[in-house]
């Protein structure tokens, strides 16, 4: 029998909280768990903080710092962490749930060059949150400005 893998990326940083952007992908996350419950399931810190039907269980692993210490924890380090569980339990498929609005299509590109094959959750809504501390995960127009900056000048999030 296939093992699925399931990996979730946060999306809007708060001071306060998790965030609406946060709470959106845990729900995505949870009905995932349900429907493949051998999954091994590595969640973002913001995202397992909103769990609420799935206690800290033996499949979840979280991510919640860079490896490098001091460094912004970005999708590539969340990738490199959750790959190094899914190799060890010999998962290749792997669900991701991402920001759908580019970022998503990030997170495709990292889980393919690390070696897995994506897939992607249907019904996956995830909103914006303007009150995220990131100012480039508080809507489409700012995250496209954020994508570009990043492209040409090479400017990653803090």
């Amino acid at each position: 029998m296939e093992r699925f893998g399931i990996v979730a990326f946060a999306f809007g940083y708060r001071k306060d909280g998790p965030g609406t952007s946060n709470r959106a992908l845990a729900r995505v996350v949870e009905r995932l768990m349900i429907d493949y419950p051998d999954a091994v399931v590595v969640l973002q810190h913001e995202i397992l903080d909103c769990l609420y039907g799935f206690p800290h269980s033996k499949r979840i692993h979280f991510v919640r710092w860079h490896k490098n210490s001091g460094q912004y924890l970005d999708s590539e380090e969340v990738m490199r962490q959750a790959a190094e569980y899914f190799n060890e339990a010999y998962v290749k498929k792997i669900f991701i749930v991402a920001q759908p609005f580019l970022h998503l299509h990030e997170c495709i590109s990292l889980a393919k060059q690390s070696g897995f094959e994506p897939v992607v959750p249907t019904k996956m809504k995830i909103p914006f949150d303007k009150q995220s501390e990131q100012e480039w995960t508080r809507s489409r127009t700012k995250l496209l400005a954020y994508a570009i900056k990043q492209k040409l000048l090479n400017q990653r999030g803090k």
